[in-house]
């Protein structure tokens, strides 16, 4: 939990979890982005929410087809192989919970 701007964050997981802090903020009467400022992980179902939420976006279906080649070439040659590194950073996409407009940067 931290401040920014005069606005309280909070880094929770879950939709569940979030749902539930939402309910918590409403009966305080704190208002989403003006008093608090909400990111999601995980782009699902934040743009359904009220208001939209701010989400860190995973690259979900790069990770598997990256991870299906690599298990596949090792089952195809047992041998040793050398480790592999890559980079499949998220993509953020704000939205009106953090006082921005829906717009997705990398």
């Amino acid at each position: 939990m931290g401040q920014q701007n005069g606005r309280r964050q909070y880094g929770r997981p879950g939709l569940q979890n979030r749902l539930r802090h939402r309910l918590r903020q409403r009966d305080r009467r704190l208002t989403v982005p003006g008093d608090l400022a909400v990111v999601s992980y995980d782009d699902e179902a934040a743009a359904a929410s009220d208001p939209p939420l701010t989400a860190v976006r995973p690259q979900k279906r790069r990770l598997g087809a990256l991870a299906a080649a690599m298990a596949l070439a090792r089952m195809a040659d047992p041998a040793e192989r050398p480790v592999h590194a890559f980079s499949c950073g998220p993509t953020l996409v704000a939205r009106a919970s953090c006082g921005g407009e829906d717009r997705a940067s990398a």
